[in-house]
């Protein structure tokens, strides 16, 4: 048996209380508890798995979502909330061996030669991508999935990376992708060509932050929006210009076309149809109307979430015609592992790997312990954090 933080029944809600009251859900949501459930084991999972023993976990508003009822878990994962976890590897599946065993091992200045003796897995520490499981003391995750922590490096810490970056690395690297394809078409002109540009509005978040370190190491200008509170931390990260926007004072609060919100700082900022490319967790008429005007022709924008609702009314699509840019929408948990084991190993081989652990995240809370997870979840409800709030087990 193990502890975890399971929900509770759908009868049984939170009421909405004060913002300030500690651990309080200041919305309404499900209550959480702590209770003893089966321990999980290897037993049916696929031979590249690994048994987890958990030292910290990273809290992220998908789980809030999920807390909600709004984001069930992919089918055959953990019905438990947690989408990242870091601690030990105590037992390990059968497909675990040579090049997949040394990955869960060798990290940046540490080579270590190939394994085929499990033992040598083992006690291993790593932090890992979960499609579920990780609000718990223990936790089956795909190797593929996993990467190795420095020694030097708190888990805490560690805990904080792998969905921020995997969703940064998948949105700037993978996704954005077509903005930097489109951008080679341009041709004809002895004028070097002008940086490629990313926006990335929620810039304080973990994933903002993230999105702001990996563009920074692939070589891209990078400008984020945030609350005006905020914005000395998106510059502290590597943003070459951080914008306070307006019109959207609280994630979830509609505002009207004609409210917002950032476009025009956005031109003084870097030129007019300058963006190559924005990372968007918020929509909305307002958001979407002003991506595409900042955008350059044949830009994009990559939708993660849907902040400031999931419809568009009244929108205006004419000028993202006119400039050929596109908009996509962007999920990992419900990606498949085998979609993920590659989407790890890119990230690792990238410039945010290769020269040594990403330590830049901006750890908010830690608190200690499985029953402050209402508290922790309190902290993101009310926007109250930069960079990641992390549960240590």
């Amino acid at each position: 048996m193990m502890r975890a933080v399971v929900i509770a029944a759908s009868s049984s809600v939170t009421p909405p209380k004060a913002a300030s009251e500690k651990g309080s859900s200041s919305t309404g949501m499900p209550d959480l508890r702590v209770e003893w459930v089966p321990r999980p084991t290897l037993a049916g999972a696929p031979p590249t798995s690994v048994l987890l023993k958990v030292h910290s976990f990273g809290v992220n508003r998908g789980d809030l979502m999920q807390r909600r009822g709004h984001y069930p878990p992919p089918p055959g994962a953990s019905t438990i909330m947690g989408l990242e976890a870091a601690g030990e590897v105590v037992e390990v599946g059968d497909g675990v061996r040579g090049d997949l065993a040394t990955s869960l091992q060798a990290h940046p200045g540490r080579a270590v030669a190939p394994a085929s003796d499990p033992n040598r897995v083992r006690g291993s520490r790593v932090t890992a991508l979960l499609a579920g499981g990780a609000y718990a003391e223990y936790v089956v995750v795909d190797a593929r999935h996993c990467i190795p922590v420095p020694d030097d490096v708190p888990l805490p810490m560690a805990a904080a990376v792998p969905e921020a970056y995997c969703t940064a690395f998948q949105t700037i690297v993978v996704n954005g992708g077509g903005s930097r394809l489109g951008r080679a078409g341009g041709g004809g002109s002895d004028q070097p060509a002008p940086p490629f540009t990313v926006l990335v509005h929620a810039g304080a978040s973990g994933v903002g932050l993230a999105c702001v370190d990996v563009a920074r190491r692939h070589g891209m200008r990078v400008v984020t929006t945030s609350s005006a509170d905020k914005v000395a931390a998106c510059l502290r990260a590597g943003a070459d210009h951080a914008i306070a926007r307006h019109g959207l004072p609280a994630p979830g609060q509609v505002v009207a076309a004609t409210a917002c919100c950032f476009a025009a700082d956005v031109e003084a900022a870097v030129g007019p149809e300058a963006i190559d490319l924005v990372v968007d967790p918020v929509f909305g008429t307002a958001y979407t109307q002003e991506n595409f005007r900042v955008l350059r022709r044949n830009g994009g924008v990559v939708v993660l979430s849907f902040l400031n609702g999931p419809r568009l009314a009244d929108f205006d699509a004419r000028v993202a015609f006119r400039k050929n840019n596109w908009l996509k929408f962007s999920t990992l948990r419900d990606q498949s592992a085998d979609y993920k084991a590659d989407l790890v190993l890119r990230l690792r081989a990238s410039p945010v790997f290769t020269l040594a652990f990403p330590t830049s995240m901006p750890i908010a809370a830690t608190l200690v312990g499985l029953d402050r997870v209402t508290e922790a979840h309190g902290l993101l409800e009310r926007n109250a954090t930069v960079g990641k709030v992390v549960v240590s087990v």
